[in-house]
């Protein structure tokens, strides 16, 4: 390893760990979206349920019934809410994923193009030596 090549590993080791790091939250972000989703269709068929369930005849049953049945739609309204701000983190942690797996990409090419260039580098002088070697034996022969 070079040592303009030693930095390029340094920076590439911060942006690999920055990557698992967004990755992570990503998947944290779909969990606490599925969470919140589950929630959501559970309060929705609750509150189904108790719109279309048969009224009894009751005048304190039909008021418990309606003060609970607007409960639930506050409740379904608070958590769609939810539901939404958890869809938004879901999205904004997959853009910080996919912009910290660009720059790993990035920095994988340069370091790619650094170590072929390198590598070219000790080519073009091992072949320099032998010429070198060549010519010294040979007397310089043109």
């Amino acid at each position: 390893m070079t040592t303009s090549q030693q930095p390029l590993q340094a920076v590439a080791r911060v942006r690999n760990s920055n990557e698992e790091v967004a990755a992570r939250q990503l998947g944290e972000a779909q969990k606490a979206l599925a969470v919140e989703q589950t929630r959501t269709n559970e309060l929705l068929g609750y509150l189904h349920e108790y719109e279309h369930a048969p009224a009894v005849a009751s005048v304190h049953w039909l008021a418990n019934r309606a003060q609970f049945v607007a409960k639930l739609q506050e409740a379904v309204v608070a958590q769609t809410q939810r539901l939404r701000q958890a869809e938004q983190a879901v999205e904004a942690c997959r853009t910080r994923y996919i912009l910290a797996r660009q720059d790993c990409q990035v920095l994988d090419r340069l370091e790619a193009s650094y170590r072929r260039a390198a590598e070219y580098a000790q080519e073009q002088r091992a072949q320099a030596a032998i010429d070198e070697w060549v010519a010294s034996r040979h007397g310089g022969v043109q």
